[in-house]
């Protein structure tokens, strides 16, 4: 009798279904979702405004792992505020590999602009920097 020959294949990952750009009013509960798949299963981490996101009781994350090893990530915001809004992102990221999406999250309210972390620059060389907002809306006006 001989052994089985066994191949592990390693995949990096893919995403399969993201969240679309949306908008929403303040106190909304919102829940921003991603499918991803590969070898070894990938872990889902979440950024807004390319920063990583801090669970607390308003804003948590949950990823589940379903029968064809898809990781579905699963980020729920209860009482949504202004600043909430800006650019999410669900990275899955494995041993081989990354992929991410990314969409706007808007939330209706007075304007609001998230504090710019601290970026060191080269003198000579190109530099971006990303001025995050809110969306500005009153009730009844047109934007």
């Amino acid at each position: 009798m001989r052994c089985a020959d066994w191949h592990i294949f390693y995949v990096p990952p893919t995403l399969i279904s993201a969240f679309p750009e949306h908008t929403a009013h303040s106190g909304d509960t919102i829940s921003l979702k991603c499918v991803t798949t590969g070898n070894p299963i990938p872990r889902i981490t979440w950024f807004l405004d390319d920063i990583p996101i801090d669970q607390g009781p308003r804003v948590t994350a949950v990823d589940k792992i379903g029968d064809l090893g898809h990781v579905t990530g699963i980020l729920n915001i209860t009482e949504a505020r202004v600043e909430d809004s800006g650019e999410y992102r669900c990275q899955g990221e494995n041993d081989v590999g990354t992929t991410f999406h990314a969409a706007r999250l808007n939330i209706y309210g007075p304007p609001f602009v998230r504090a710019m972390r601290n970026v060191t620059a080269v003198s000579g060389e190109d530099l971006t920097i990303r001025c995050p907002h809110g969306l500005s809306h009153q009730r009844n006006s047109m934007v």
